[in-house]
């Protein structure tokens, strides 16, 4: 017999799970499936960074689990010090919630996580999404940082979030997006996540920095059917990786939406899940 979980995530508990030394906080959501969804967040987010707009309409098919990688939100331990260990994270946590093959999500910064992870045990992924991502050594990639600095101080001037300006265009027609994802985020009343540390933010940006400037992997070995969303105008991870993995990728598909940014997935949040929803079946 099938197990059903909340189809809206704002309802989704929160749960925990003991890995081989840390202590994992994660949710899941939707209908019990033989592939779930497994989600990898950006830079700095914790669980409830995702939106549950683009979440409840995927959750109407499958299984969705987000969690909190070591070190962050309510989950144990320190951030790791490379993509690649937290890669390892992902696996300690895959393996601890005794999950067999699943499709992966991995979201700008948890898309280089993904395809860390890929690297690892590709034989548990079946699907592969890549939103708002580039690959290893990619364009601007090590100076992801600076972006994310320079409009941490214009949100301070603006009295605002980070993200309306990392996520959304720098226009009237991007603050409205912005204007609604966030409203969206702050729906949630209960099992609130615990917020990122300052310590754990700058670790995950020099671990992104050290991502960027390696040499780039060999993305042919990828042989999962891959989806890669972006905006046209991602000034975070600018949106000629998303080209680039397109290149490399053998088998895969690019949807790029217009006057979008790096949040494409969140700016458009019913479009991007009818997409991943057909991509998944």
């Amino acid at each position: 017999m099938d197990l059903e979980y909340s189809i809206d995530y704002l309802e989704a508990e929160t749960k925990y799970i003991q890995g081989e030394k840390e202590v994992y906080a994660y949710r899941e959501m939707g209908t019990e499936s033989d592939v779930p969804l497994l989600m990898l967040p950006h830079l700095s987010a914790t669980m409830d960074n995702w939106d549950s707009r683009f979440l409840n309409p995927i959750a109407k098919l499958r299984r969705v689990i987000v969690f909190d990688n070591q070190g962050i939100g309510s989950s144990t331990g320190k951030v790791q010090k490379s993509i690649e260990d937290m890669a390892k994270g992902v696996s300690d946590f895959v393996q601890a919630l005794n999950i067999k093959r699943f499709d992966l999500l991995g979201l700008s910064m948890g898309g280089f996580v993904a395809q860390e992870y890929l690297a690892i045990s590709p034989e548990k992924v079946r699907k592969l999404i890549l939103a708002g991502t580039g690959p290893r050594g990619g364009v601007g990639l090590s100076k992801v940082a600076r972006v994310t600095y320079q409009d941490m101080i214009r949100s301070v001037i603006h009295r605002t979030d980070p993200k309306r300006f990392l996520f959304f265009n720098h226009d009237n027609e991007g603050k409205k997006y912005a204007d609604d994802f966030l409203h969206s985020l702050n729906q949630r009343k209960k099992n609130v996540d615990l917020p990122i540390k300052l310590s754990s933010f700058r670790a995950q940006l020099k671990a992104i920095k050290k991502w960027g400037n390696e040499a780039p992997s060999d993305l042919s070995q990828i042989q999962q059917h891959t989806l890669i969303i972006n905006g046209d105008n991602d000034r975070m991870v600018p949106t000629q990786n998303s080209f680039d993995l397109s290149k490399k990728i053998p088998h895969k598909n690019l949807e790029i939406y217009s006057n979008a940014g790096h949040g494409s997935i969140f700016q458009f949040p019913n479009e991007a899940s009818e997409l991943i929803n057909n991509f998944l079946f």
